[in-house]
């Protein structure tokens, strides 16, 4: 059959099987719409995947980053973990009057804990892992050792500075500091421990605590009501 029969006869098919008001878009469009649909569904619910995915990192990384922040100062970290203590509980029977941190060197925290008839606890804190890795007991400050740390704290510059302001001296209480012994032997040398006095002076409705060295007879160091050591004039 010749081309130009051929073509003009399938023409006149097609234009007799679908008329020219027919619209086929509309059902072309249905199935492209069906095609593309799971391949959208399948991304919406990646995108919900990523969102649950990113919660859950969010709350995991709080859950395990959130005891460790440095929201609280060493101080405070140090003041908390010796109060709830069981052994520094069961030292002075349940009862925790007062509780001062009397120095922190590095990661490693001393705090004194005392009850409401004086009896104290000197507690050696390790901020590192956030537990308490000694509780002494040791004796209470004698008369004489109390009127040698009153005395020290009257000829400290800076905390004889404060009862000419008009501090009064408050309550006074004995720690327990550790120190290295050197041993005659070369290369020896053991842990021991010397008790020292903590002093607090009251003024203006603040409070300065002040560490007495008692062997050597001087302030080793004062904190101010803020929390900040007082320097040397």
């Amino acid at each position: 059959m010749p081309d130009h029969v051929l073509r003009a006869t399938l023409s006149s098919i097609a234009a007799a099987a679908i008329p020219e008001t027919t619209d086929l878009w509309p059902g072309i469009s249905a199935r492209l719409a069906d095609r593309k649909r799971p391949a959208r569904l399948g991304l919406e619910r990646r995108r919900i995947g990523f969102a649950v995915a990113a919660a859950l990192v969010l709350v995991v990384g709080f859950a395990l980053i959130g005891p460790s922040l440095p929201g609280q100062s060493d101080t405070t970290r140090a003041a908390d973990l010796a109060r709830h203590d069981p052994a520094v509980a069961a030292a002075l029977h349940g009862d925790i009057s007062t509780v001062t941190v009397t120095s922190v060197v590095g990661p490693v925290a001393t705090v004194v804990v005392q009850n409401a008839v004086g009896q104290t606890v000197t507690v050696t804190v390790d901020l590192l892992h956030q537990v308490v890795t000694k509780v002494y007991q040791g004796p209470q400050l004698s008369p004489a050792l109390v009127a040698q740390a009153l005395a020290v704290v009257r000829t400290d510059p800076r905390t004889s500075a404060l009862l000419v302001r008009g501090a009064t001296i408050g309550r006074t209480m004995p720690i327990v500091i550790s120190v290295e012994l050197v041993s005659p032997l070369p290369g020896a040398s053991s842990e021991g421990s010397q008790t020292w006095a903590q002093v607090f002076l009251e003024l203006d409705g603040g409070e300065w605590a002040a560490t007495v060295d008692l062997p050597n007879a001087k302030v080793d160091q004062l904190i101010d009501p803020r929390g900040q050591q007082v320097p040397l004039p």
